[in-house]
């Protein structure tokens, strides 16, 4: 087991601030998500946020109504609990969370970036402390890190094996071993870890079998011989926010805990700031939780109250015995509550509400759960179950004590906003009349603080005013869901990449029958993937045709909608495989290496136009076009400079000198990074046709680069333009057929070294060889609807007569 070094206050001030200042600099945006479509992404909601992640390197988070659910639960035989949950890993609060790690550490994508992105930058630092330490953590075994910002306080980073067909065996044994080593970690007496999440290892990015893998997690962990060892862990959480994923986790646990029952669906929910509230139908003294609270009447005696009774009878007498000898403990001071263990009931312990024989019962009920709840919190309980106190033989009407009773519980939720807690009632099965009041009750409640809170928009400020987070209810009512609609939430650095990929999602989530994939690095497809594409077509029932056409490669899916937005992440996955290796190739060349790495070093910094007088002139010639410039960054890449003067030198030599010349060519967005570490390259900015050769095109004039973004680019977009010192060396007139510039003269081997729309005037400059370009400035700016700027119309507005 690797573990990162620990740190003195100092250093760990420091760290806060870093993570600070990385949260300061991050911005966010919100999609509004139908059901529909929220149901697809989360089917496959790991690989949306990879494609999110890879194609626009900003975070994606599906947040609904639904909170966290646990939808299994079993004490093992060591006492620990097992339990399944549907939540967000992020979000999870348990003492330490499994990470899907590779042996490098490098959170870069899936759970690991997601985990990254939430917790701060402290966990990446405390990655690379372990890899220079210790060098790569190998397969099955662990490394311990801080939980930064999250809610655990550590990450244990397992790497589990990649799976591959031929080698089953190994794969299968690899991933148990795994567990074992995360298992005996927790069970170990210096992590004082009372709760652990673990999710799905190795079946994400590591493509191991979604039943196999589960049921390995789950056998490793119920046949584990060592959590006798430990007194401190008592929970294991299995946890994913996917359908799938937590049907099979729980349906495995199902199977390997024959007999087991499962968590019973609530039949509804609410969830006040951490406090998870259920109304369930069953029966009390079944309840599979940490707390069951029992009501026992002013005699003391179990066998007088029908719940009393009941979990006396499933208990046995020893709670009885148990509980008589803490009232004589307690008698001088008339205890409300009283605590015993749960002996044979599902419980570790039972709250014992005694109630006085004086007849003010509304203000013993209130007192007594708020009592309870109190307790809970005191001893770390993590969940409990209530019946429905006082309606019975103590004759407090149904409505009346279903009012104090989620009072108390929603007053206990802003008292203690962190703990949290879940807390069920539970009302025998067909009773109608208390399930109808709970029902109200709850109606009434969001009725009243959806007057009060629902989100507003100021008109003024256009700024959505935020409901209180203790008050966060269940899916399943209509006034909630208006209040709330599912979103999508992207975070990151670059406020352009984000705007981009929210048009990005909602092109996707529009997709209906048919839709396309325009991406020139179709063009490098090759038999692997043309196998992985007839592998979706098969497994997804859609038809994938590949259309070539003015030298552009499309992609065109058919089928159900359903079935197309997962396909459509699956292909543009690939393609950003493909793109990967495409650079790779070319940063490898560039720098005269054999390793395919792809720098990590910034080549894009920002400036700022006020401070440098060319730069504001540059951005009035931009704006005099109809380009407003929103920032301008400047290019700095050693190895494209070192590549660009050696061009330099060698055209130098040439009788034709060294003709430079500064030019433009408009790039995609998320095209412009990869043009910042490996140049210009002919895929990242093709023209509609290649009416001069097959090269990479640049423009002399703004104003021409304009007026053919207007015949072809809708209006108010983002549009980043390069400004780029080209040696354009000796040229002739282009033709469609050019593949590389044509010899001087038919008894020469020389050849031109660039070619152009007009000898005499040329405007379009093609070549061949992306060394001959480079990037000093990036422009990110917006085509305006109108044939003059914003600054125009100022100076327009300024100059017209007063009224």
């Amino acid at each position: 087991m690797f573990a990162a070094a620990s740190s003195s206050s100092d250093a760990g001030a420091v760290r806060t601030s870093a993570v600070s200042e990385g949260l300061i600099k991050q911005k966010s945006l919100q999609i509004k998500v139908g059901s529909d479509n929220l149901k697809i992404l989360k089917s496959c909601e790991s690989l949306f946020n990879d494609v999110i992640n890879k194609k626009f390197q900003c975070t994606s988070k599906l947040e609904s109504v639904m909170d966290a659910t646990k939808v299994f639960r079993k004490i093992l035989p060591s006492q620990i609990e097992l339990s399944v949950w549907k939540d967000d890993l992020t979000r999870h609060t348990v003492d330490a969370v499994v990470n899907a790690a590779n042996e490098h550490l490098r959170h870069c994508g899936g759970l690991a970036l997601a985990l990254l992105r939430a917790g701060g930058p402290i966990i990446e630092e405390d990655s690379k402390k372990i890899i220079e330490q210790y060098g790569k953590v190998p397969t099955t075994k662990i490394a311990v890190t801080s939980g930064g910002l999250l809610p655990c306080s550590k990450i244990i980073h397992a790497v589990g094996p990649e799976w591959k067909a031929e080698d089953a065996q190994r794969c299968c044994t690899q991933l148990q071993i795994t567990i074992i080593n995360i298992l005996n970690y927790v069970v170990s007496g210096s992590s004082v870890i009372r709760t652990v999440a673990i999710p799905a290892l190795s079946s994400g990015i590591f493509g191991f079998p979604l039943d196999m893998c589960v049921n390995i997690i789950v056998n490793t962990i119920v046949t584990f011989p060592s959590f006798q060892r430990s007194n401190i862990l008592k929970e294991i959480h299995l946890v994913s926010n996917e359908d799938p994923t937590v049907a099979a986790f729980k349906r495995s646990c199902e199977n390997f805990l024959c007999g087991n029952i499962a968590a019973a669906p609530p039949l509804a929910s609410i969830t006040l700031n951490n406090v998870n509230l259920q109304l369930i139908e069953g029966f009390i003294e079944k309840q599979q939780v940490d707390v069951i609270v029992n009501s026992v009447s002013a005699q003391n005696s179990f066998e007088s109250g029908c719940i009393s009774k009941a979990i006396l009878n499933q208990a046995g007498p020893e709670i009885e015995k148990e509980f008589f000898e803490k009232m004589v403990e307690t008698s001088k001071n008339q205890e409300l509550v009283i605590i015993t263990t749960g002996f044979n009931l599902a419980c570790q312990y039972v709250f014992h509400i005694v109630w006085p024989s004086y007849n003010n019962t509304k203000k013993t009920l209130k007192a007594a759960v708020k009592k309870c709840l109190e307790k809970s919190h005191q001893k770390n309980i993590n969940s409990l179950s209530f019946p429905a106190l006082g309606t019975g033989s103590i004759g407090i009407q149904k409505e009346a004590a279903v009012h104090i009773m989620l009072e108390e519980v929603l007053q206990f939720s802003k008292d203690y906003p962190k703990k949290k807690l879940l807390v069920n009632f539970v009302i025998f099965p067909n009773d109608s009349e208390l399930s109808k009041a709970f029902r109200s009750e709850l109606a009434k409640m969001k009725t009243k603080q959806i007057g009060h809170m629902a989100p507003k928009m100021n008109k003024e400020s256009d700024k959505e005013l935020k409901v209180p987070p203790w008050f966060r209810e269940g899916q399943e009512e209509a006034e909630l869901e208006e209040a709330q609609q599912p979103l999508i939430h992207l975070i990151g650095n670059n406020e352009e990449q984000l705007v981009a990929a929210k048009k990005w999602i909602v092109k996707l989530l529009r997709a209906q029958e048919c839709c396309f994939i325009e991406d020139n690095h179709i063009f490098y497809l090759g038999k692997e993937e043309h196998d992985r594409l007839s592998y979706l077509k098969n497994k997804f029932e859609v038809s994938i045709s590949e259309e070539i056409s003015s030298g552009k490669a499309t992609l065109e899916i058919r089928g159900k909608p359903n079935s197309i937005i997962p396909v459509m992440l699956h292909i543009e996955n690939l393609l950003w495989v493909v793109q990967r290796a495409y650079t790779e190739k070319h940063y490898c060349r560039l720098a005269e290496c054999q390793f395919a790495i792809l720098p990590q070093d910034r080549n894009l910094f920002e400036l700022d136009f006020w401070k440098e007088k060319k730069l504001w002139e540059k951005k009035i010639e931009f704006e005099k076009v109809g380009l407003e410039a929103q920032k301008v960054e400047m290019v700095h890449n050693v190895i494209l400079s070192a590549a660009f003067e050696n061009k330099k030198m060698i055209q130098s030599k040439k009788a034709h000198g060294n003709t430079r010349r500064m030019l433009y060519q408009e790039v995609p967005q998320h095209f412009c990074d990869l043009v910042s570490k490996v140049g210009f390259q002919r895929i990242y900015s093709m023209p509609p046709d290649h009416q001069y050769g097959d090269g990479i095109y640049f423009r002399k004039s703004l104003k021409n680069l304009v007026d053919n973004l207007r015949r072809t680019s809708d209006s108010d977009r983002v549009i980043c333009v390069f400004e780029a010192e080209v040696v354009i060396g000796s040229y002739c007139e282009g033709n469609p057929s050019y593949i590389s510039p044509p010899p001087l003269g038919s008894r020469t081997m020389d050849t031109y070294d660039s070619v152009v729309d007009n000898v005499k005037n040329p405007e379009t400059f093609v070549i061949f060889d992306s060394t001959r370009a480079l990037p000093h400035f990036l422009w990110t700016c917006v085509l305006k609807k109108s044939g003059f700027s914003q600054m125009e119309a100022k100076n327009r507005g300024s100059k017209g007569s007063s009224v």
